[in-house]
């Protein structure tokens, strides 16, 4: 058992970042444990401070954590692990953790940081929001050379976030800007398929040399295997069905999914990733 510190507020704290509110040191902690990569425009100020003396009523930690804010050399990871090892909740394991996590996002220019903030939400199924700030970002870079790579980075992704929307015309338009500034192989791959499932005269497509055959190839086993999986009934049995009929189902089948997908797209759904996210440990 762990005794909780301080009080229950009354008036929660809240992360406008995630749209979260706490009320108590322990839920603090939890946040984050869970959300590391948080802007620390929604922690790293006097108002947490001011929150936890006066609404949690623990005077002693918010004196401590004022200190950080005034010492240039302690940072938002010295002011994280001191709130949760405080409370004793976390282990010393997600302490640990949660302050190397925070220490490198510490160690990133504001664009970059904001940019594997949204990847996270591309993690979590948060497209929209993950979108927007990527359009944000994007549109406060200046198209220097220093800044190009970074600018087809996020151009990849948002293709990325659009293809698991089923909006795949409009995810080809972002692979084909990141393979113009970066040549990048995995982005040319992504482009490529997002043309293909976009594309209602897929016939013409490797005729007119805008995906070559080893693409079709890989994609239509995909569609095998998933017609496969629909034929062993793990998703619509098929069984007795003429070629014809199982075409129309399969074409219901994927209507249901791609209806089911935008329902809930922000609610955490992860999709089939052959999108290839990554080239390098850093995401693309």
């Amino acid at each position: 058992m762990i005794l909780c510190q301080g009080k229950r507020a009354n008036a929660p704290y809240s992360f406008p970042s995630e749209g979260m509110r706490i009320y108590s040191i322990e839920e603090l902690c939890r946040v984050f444990i869970e959300f590391p990569s948080l802007p620390p425009t929604d922690y790293f100020n006097g108002d947490l401070c001011d929150y936890i003396e006066n609404e949690l009523e623990l005077p002693d930690l918010a004196a401590g954590l004022r200190e950080c804010l005034r010492m240039v050399s302690a940072g938002q990871s010295t002011f994280v692990s001191r709130i949760l090892s405080y409370t004793g909740y976390a282990t010393s394991e997600e302490i640990a953790r949660t302050r190397q996590e925070v220490a490198h996002l510490e160690s990133l220019s504001s664009p970059e940081r904001r940019k594997k903030y949204a990847d996270v939400k591309v993690e979590q199924g948060r497209l929209t929001r993950a979108l927007r700030i990527y359009e944000d970002i994007a549109e406060g870079l200046p198209d220097s050379p220093g800044s190009m790579d970074f600018k087809a980075s996020l151009y990849h992704n948002m293709g990325v976030v659009y293809s698991r929307m089923f909006l795949f015309a409009n995810g080809a338009d972002y692979f084909k800007k990141a393979y113009l500034i970066n040549e990048s192989q995995v982005s040319l791959d992504a482009y490529r398929k997002a043309v293909y499932m976009s594309s209602e005269d897929k016939d013409s497509l490797a005729e007119n040399r805008l995906i070559t055959p080893e693409d079709i190839r890989q994609i239509k086993e995909l569609e095998d295997e998933a017609i496969s999986r629909a034929d062993d009934g793990l998703l619509h049995p098929m069984e007795g069905l003429t070629d014809e009929e199982i075409l129309s189902r399969g074409e219901e089948i994927a209507n249901e999914w791609k209806a089911d997908y935008l329902k809930r797209s922000e609610n955490g759904l992860v999709s089939m990733d052959f999108w290839k996210t990554k080239e390098t440990p850093e995401r693309r």
